[in-house]
């Protein structure tokens, strides 16, 4: 599982379980989900998307905070609440989610899989198992829009740690960045919730820039200038009007305390995000709880997020998974395939089971290798294997033909 767990920032309204479905054409996923929801789950929701947001996009000059949360006007003819049944690519979002300012629900325990993360240093992966984690713990400058009522086809950005960005240069060279004010780092050591400044995003960038996975995302910054303590200046060598929405997938914004002069930075995350972790047995899982300092409101007017406690599992055994699907325990479920999936439908009555393309992520278009066959344990097959690819034939089928799922 990936994204950015929307359900836990901003309730959807409605709670839900979700299944990812594996056997659908290249390019597309199936989400099945439960309706209702047993008491550990109160006030929590399904994430919006599945997978990273693109590191490319059309960029907005500038975004008010006001744009960023909030209610949502009803549509016309929708549903009051999402029936459960097997959907076929699109799924109409329902009245409570699209209102969620007098259907949200507060406090409880959200649980749900993941896998299990090597380390969380963004400058060393790009991968879901970092991801989960960070995006409870951490912000980013700019983040991908969310909720029922955005596009999936869309990159749409809006604003996290900064309220506003503009292209100051018409060549698309420079961007302005305007922080929000009063954030504060979680009040936990060696951070201890001091306050968060321009200079903070300045230097994880140049760390970001200076080398590992997101290089290329900042090859092209000439220099960063810090005017104030909420306000950054970038200026690229060459134009990139796609620059906010490149930063946009991982560069979570990470304190100095936790990599200048330390290497705490692989096994620490302290950031300013909704959820603080209390633990993490690797190869078991993470405990998060609610941050009580954190600056975002909801769509009720209070201080987000909506649930109290974050419990993520690692479990590979897919028995297991099914069972801590019905059982409530897990928000989503993979089957292993569509009769898999039509047997928990079957068994499981009020479960919602959704057929639909997936057309952004920042890893979304790879391969993965089952590795328990021994023939794909020898590197020289799986690099044959890359390089019998077509990547643009590839990306035209993903991308490009996506209608034909639709």
């Amino acid at each position: 599982m990936s994204g950015d767990n929307y359900w836990l920032r901003k309730s959807r309204g409605v709670p839900r379980r979700r299944i990812l479905q594996t056997s659908v054409p290249i390019g597309a996923v199936a989400l099945v989900a439960a309706c209702g929801g047993s008491n550990n789950k109160k006030g929590s929701s399904a994430p919006a998307n599945s997978g990273a947001p693109a590191a490319a996009g059309t960029a907005a000059p500038a975004i008010s905070a006001a744009t960023a949360g909030g209610t949502v006007a009803a549509q016309s003819g929708a549903v009051d609440k999402i029936k459960p049944g097997h959907y076929q690519n699109q799924l109409a979002a329902s009245q409570e989610e699209l209102n969620a300012a007098k259907s949200v629900k507060r406090g409880g325990t959200v649980k749900f899989r993941y896998l299990d993360p090597p380390h969380f240093d963004h400058t060393r992966g790009f991968s879901c198992t970092i991801y989960d984690t960070s995006s409870l713990v951490y912000n980013r400058l700019i983040r991908e829009k969310l909720g029922p009522a955005t596009d999936p086809f869309k990159l749409e950005l809006e604003p996290d740690l900064a309220e506003k960005w503009e292209q100051t240069a018409q060549d698309g060279t420079e961007f302005v960045f305007t922080l929000r004010k009063g954030v504060k780092w979680q009040n936990v050591a060696p951070v201890s919730g001091r306050a968060f400044t321009s200079e903070d995003v300045k230097l994880v960038f140049e760390r970001y820039a200076a080398g590992g996975v997101q290089k290329d995302y900042f090859s092209l910054v000439d220099s960063m200038e810090i005017p104030d303590a909420n306000t950054l200046r970038v200026k690229l060598k060459a134009p990139y009007v796609d620059f906010p929405a490149s930063i946009a997938t991982f560069a979570f914004i990470e304190p100095r305390e936790l990599y200048v002069n330390s290497d705490k930075i692989q096994t620490e995350v302290i950031g300013t995000g909704p959820f603080i972790r209390d633990s993490w047995t690797p190869k078991q899982g993470s405990v998060f709880h609610a941050n009580p300092d954190y600056w975002e409101m909801g769509a009720d007017g209070k201080p987000l997020p909506y649930a109290d406690r974050v419990e993520a599992f690692v479990e590979n055994s897919t028995a297991t998974q099914k069972a801590g699907f019905r059982s409530g325990n897990w928000f989503w479920y993979q089957p292993l395939d569509t009769a898999d999936g039509e047997d928990l439908l079957k068994n499981s009555p009020d479960t919602v089971w959704l057929d639909l393309p997936t057309s952004r992520g920042g890893n979304v278009n790879g391969f993965m290798f089952n590795m328990n066959n021994p023939k794909f344990k020898d590197k020289r097959v799986r690099n044959a294997i890359s390089m019998g690819i077509d990547r643009q034939s590839y990306d035209d089928l993903r991308v490009l033909k996506k209608s034909e799922f639709l």
